[in-house]
């Protein structure tokens, strides 16, 4: 076996320092798994070369009759993509790292990293699993939170058919700071509370403070592009995990016969994002403390994240020279048929840092 430079580094380090440069050696030679999803959209008879798209279905070429139905699906887990197997990959930026040019400027220390097949971005699971393997995160308690009505999220589609292609939908994303009633049972009559912090006044209508008003369903997979932040799970014990995702996408096959939803939310997350959730976080060195500045953990951490950095927040600045200031995102989910229920304000988590966070990576 070879051991490189990053590898020398974590001989003799913590737990969490070891996890952390098992981040940085895994991602020297770093493969993913193919998507499920199948081969690049296709225009006419030539296939498009996957390098140059993100990989969504395109738009069905048919008119809008501006009618359909109101569905909401209530998420019942969410997959980090730590075993790869995600329903859909996307190229985030459009770009097929090794053997093209990355999209943006890598810090140093990381070096170039190849994407997966088809261009496929998702550093966020490689860096999600470095905090799971350290116990700083824990995707099965946030899908107990969902199981068990704790919290969780809402995926609603307006003016949507119901059919396999409608040119244009409304999908909006909503926080649910609660289950109404004891627990989700998976069936259409599920009421849950909504986060007051993702509705427009007036809040009695559920207007949509993050939506895309110009998505679209082909093939039956919904595709809908906006910036949405999102906290899913969380309790009185444990801050939700908070999705800041820009230039966001969701890519999902609905199924309102049997009620079902599965599919991704992908995007472009800020490492100042990232550094602002990891402070609520418990120390996994120091038991009753946070992950602050000037912890042993936070400095792995921060070592972590800034060296996992793939992908500018903007994707106008994709290929200009400006550095990578973002982790691509790609987290899987299912849901079943729901309703909105009452709105409420979620509840805050005790605990954190209480002098900020430094969200700085080269300073």
């Amino acid at each position: 076996m070879k051991i490189g430079g990053a590898a020398l580094g974590c001989l003799g380090a913590t737990a969490l320092l070891a996890a952390s440069c098992q981040l940085l050696v895994g991602l020297e030679e770093r493969t993913e798994r193919a998507s499920d999803a199948g081969p690049a959209v296709i225009d006419g008879e030539a296939p498009i070369d996957p390098c140059s798209v993100v990989g969504t279905p395109a738009r069905p070429n048919m008119p809008d009759d501006d009618g359909g139905g109101d569905f909401v699906f209530a998420l019942e887990r969410i997959d980090v993509g730590l075993d790869g197997g995600l329903p859909f990959s996307l190229n985030l930026d459009r770009t097929c790292t090794c053997p093209a040019a990355d999209s943006c400027i890598r810090p140093d220390a990381g070096g170039s990293k190849c994407d997966g097949d088809g261009g496929s971005d998702n550093a966020t699971s490689a860096a999600l699993e470095v905090l799971t393997i350290a116990r700083v995160f824990s995707e099965e308690s946030l899908n107990q939170n969902l199981r068990s009505g704790t919290s969780g999220a809402l995926l609603r589609l307006q003016r949507y058919s119901g059919l396999p292609d409608d040119p244009s939908v409304i999908a909006s994303f909503y926080g649910a700071i609660a289950f109404d009633g004891p627990r989700p049972t998976g069936r259409p009559e599920d009421r849950w509370i909504v986060d007051e912090a993702a509705l427009e006044e007036p809040k009695a209508e559920y207007r949509a403070r993050y939506f895309d008003a110009n998505a679209y369903v082909s093939s039956g997979t919904l595709v809908a592009t906006f910036d949405f932040p999102l906290e899913v799970g969380g309790n009185e014990r444990q801050a939700p995990l908070r999705l800041d995702f820009r230039a966001g996408v969701i890519v999902a096959r609905v199924d309102v016969t049997t009620g079902k939803v599965r599919g991704v939310l992908a995007g472009r997350w800020p490492t100042a994002s990232i550094f602002s959730t990891l402070a609520t976080l418990p120390d996994p060195l120091a038991p009753g403390e946070y992950v602050c500045p000037g912890t042993s953990s936070y400095r792995a951490l921060r070592d972590l994240v800034c060296g996992a950095r793939d992908i500018v927040r903007d994707p106008l600045l994709d290929h200009t020279g400006a550095s990578c200031d973002a982790l691509s995102a790609i987290i899987g989910f299912e849901g079943s048929r729901a309703q909105l229920g009452g709105f409420g304000i979620r509840p805050r988590a005790p605990g954190g840092c209480e002098a900020g966070v430094a969200v700085y990576c080269d300073d």
